[in-house]
């Protein structure tokens, strides 16, 4: 029974119980994350319920086998410790702020908030439920709330529990590699990189740069014995806002470039050895054959994740692009079947036929990707490639299932984007590609598919570039799907074997109506690009060359 207070309370408990419930399911109902998991509730003996009876110890006694609740015991032995932590390291309470609760609980919530603040954080939050507690049971109200779906974990390979397992690992492995690189070493390592002085480099500077500021993080800090709590904190909020696969430096190229840097190697024995781990089919490409087992496992998940359809890929064609820029519609060639339209017999023969040559006696400019995108890109009417023999073609492709559940990691159900790409690692002749040398118009021009949408730099750990989409270019026979495992979502990442032979061995559909392969300027770009643009207000058409990306 519950026990009446000995002297009568002036404040409304009700309404104040009401106030705290109301603040606690608006700071879940806000709260986007990453928020993380502390030792709040347990005390120094090592006993759980430590928040509970912090709650209870602050209320008056008369009062607290009132608010006695087992369900509010469960909410806060769950998620009473959470915390979120900012770029510094510092940790704030995640329920218990500041005026959240009246008179009665005033006490109470002041008790929950400095144990919070003061806990160790022990892991990164992951839950996969949409509601946090029980707001009503037994008829009463309780603590908790829904809470955003990106606090929500929705993977169907990895349990909430086995996410925050492996979460702690890539805590393990950054702590190791923070301890064992400076940041005299990664500088070396970006200036070799952003200098596009190692092979292919490109593909992992997004990593490098990310190791690098974390490092710079915990050199604000100041020496390594002060504040231990804040130096993990730092990187626990690291961990959790990394790509897939960043956390594990040592294991990764940055790890061996930094290595080689470290120990004094000359530059020549530091470049050779990166380029010949960067090999296109080395680097990330499994080098086995899939093992039975890894092709049941794969198995598995697809079936489990319901994706055997994105599987299934087809050449891409221009409106399936976002585009930057997009060429005049190409005039149809008088040459046609009735009813149905068709390449001319002689269209091979027009390259360099459309358009108006380069004004006599001006230079080509040459200028990086990004100043041709900003200067001259926007008022282009009409552009035109000079096509070599041999060159570097892409292809890109995308899913023949579009209405299946996204595999590639920057397809997701709210914006849907499954084109993937491929090339040849030794150029092939244009004619494979359905080209002859010379000049050719462009139909389009667009960035890699992981960088299309508002944030161009999400998917920094893929190669940048951009397509010069070429009229008439079609791919060559074969060419596998451009499912490689590095494309793929980070539940592949057990199977990449099987996914590795599955993409060599699988064809694309719609080889004929291809309409996005072309040439393509990226960082690192071992050819320059040969332009004409003929400007959208008419005049003569300028030369240009892009060298280099940035």
């Amino acid at each position: 029974m519950p026990i009446a207070p000995e002297t009568p309370i002036e404040t409304d408990h009700d309404r104040d119980y009401e106030r705290l419930r109301e603040a606690v399911a608006a700071r879940l109902a806000a709260a986007r994350g990453p928020v993380f998991t502390t030792d709040a509730d347990r005390d120094e003996g090592g006993e759980v319920d430590a928040l509970y009876r912090a709650l209870l110890g602050g209320l008056d006694p008369g009062w607290r086998q009132v608010y006695a609740c087992s369900v509010c015991r469960g909410f806060l032995r769950r998620y009473g410790g959470l915390v979120t932590l900012d770029e510094a390291g510092r940790a704030t309470p995640l329920l218990w702020g500041e005026g959240d609760a009246g008179p009665t609980f005033a006490s109470a919530v002041k008790a929950l908030r400095e144990r919070v603040a003061q806990a160790s954080v022990t892991g990164v939050g992951v839950s996969a439920e949409a509601v946090w507690g029980r707001p009503e049971a037994g008829g009463w109200s309780h603590l908790g709330g829904p809470v955003d779906a990106r606090l929500v974990h929705s993977g169907a390979v990895l349990t909430a529990g086995q996410r925050a397992a492996a979460l702690r690992q890539d805590f393990d492995s950054l702590e190791r590699a923070v301890g064992q690189y400076d940041r005299k070493t990664t500088k070396t390592a970006l200036r070799l990189l952003e200098g596009e002085q190692l092979f292919r480099g490109e593909t992992v500077l997004g990593m490098a740069k990310w190791f690098d500021g974390v490092l710079a993080s915990l050199a604000q800090l100041g020496k390594k014995g002060k504040k231990p709590q804040r130096r993990a904190n730092v990187l626990w909020r690291a961990v959790a806002t990394a790509p897939a696969g960043f956390c594990h430096v040592r294991s990764s190229m940055i790890g061996t470039l930094l290595d080689d840097i470290a120990a004094g190697k000359r530059f020549a024995d530091v470049e050779r050895a990166f380029r010949a781990k960067m090999h296109p089919l080395q680097y990330q490409r499994p080098q086995a054959a899939p093992s039975a087992g890894n092709i049941k496992q794969a198995e598995a998940i697809v079936a489990k994740l319901e994706t055997a359809g994105a599987l299934k890929r087809r050449f891409a064609r221009l409106d399936d692009l976002e585009l930057l820029w997009r060429g005049p519609e190409p005039e149809r060639s008088v040459v046609a079947t009735i009813g149905k339209a068709a390449a001319g017999v002689f269209d091979h023969l027009r390259a360099g036929a459309k358009g108006a040559p380069a004004l006599d006696g001006v230079p080509s400019k040459t200028l990086t990707w990004v100043k041709f995108r900003r200067t001259v890109l926007p008022g282009a009417g009409r552009i035109e490639i000079e096509v070599p023999e041999r060159g570097g073609f892409y292809a890109f492709v995308t899913a023949a299932e579009p209405e299946a559940p996204p595999i590639i990691q920057w397809d997701a159900p709210e914006r849907r984007n499954p084109v993937t790409w491929y090339t040849y690692v030794e150029p092939k002749p244009a004619a494979d590609w359905a080209l002859r040398p010379g000049w050719r118009a462009l139909t389009g021009i667009c960035l890699f598919p992981h960088q299309w949408g508002p944030d161009e730099d999400r998917f920094s750990h893929q190669t940048k570039g951009a397509l010069m989409v070429i009229e008439g270019c079609r791919p060559p026979e074969g060419g596998g799907s451009g499912l490689f495992p590095s494309f793929l979502r980070s539940e592949y990442h057990a199977v990449r074997r099987t996914m590795e032979a599955f993409q060599k061995a699988a064809t694309c559909a719609g080889r004929d109506a291809a309409g996005a392969c072309g040439l393509t300027v990226r960082p690192g770009m071992g050819e320059s690009l040969r332009l004409r643009v003929t400007p959208a207000d008419g005049g003569a058409a300028m030369a240009y060359v892009i060298d280099r990306w940035d």
